[in-house]
């Protein structure tokens, strides 16, 4: 009955490593379904920390970030670069320059830094 279940929420299964895994949007149906087999099997929710940064109303950062004021920054420099880049950019401005630029090899981090 529990795989079943697993099989009616969408759940996928790796039968390498024999673990099934589940949509985010699918937690609060799953865990609510699964409790009707408890005390069959021990069932642990996700941390709350994980929940709030998955949520899918919690505002995208871009969505907030205003676009930045570079009247101070040569002319040049700013149109070289990429939107990609600008948004970052941007993003290391509203965030006082706290920020961490990780991307691979030959984007432009030193540009945009």
């Amino acid at each position: 009955p529990l795989i079943a279940y697993f099989k009616q929420m969408k759940a996928l299964f790796d039968p390498s490593s024999k673990l099934w895994s589940f949509q985010m949007e699918d937690y609060i149906t799953f865990m609510k379904g699964v409790h009707n087999f408890q005390p069959n099997i021990k069932i642990e929710g996700l941390p709350s920390w994980i929940l709030q940064t998955f949520n899918p109303d919690k505002p995208n950062v871009m969505d907030v970030v205003p676009n930045a004021d570079l009247c101070d920054v040569d002319a040049k420099l700013v149109e070289t670069l990429l939107p990609f880049q600008r948004e970052g950019v941007d993003v290391a401005i509203h965030h006082n320059g706290r920020l961490l630029i990780a991307d691979d090899m030959g984007l432009g981090k030193t540009l945009q830094a």
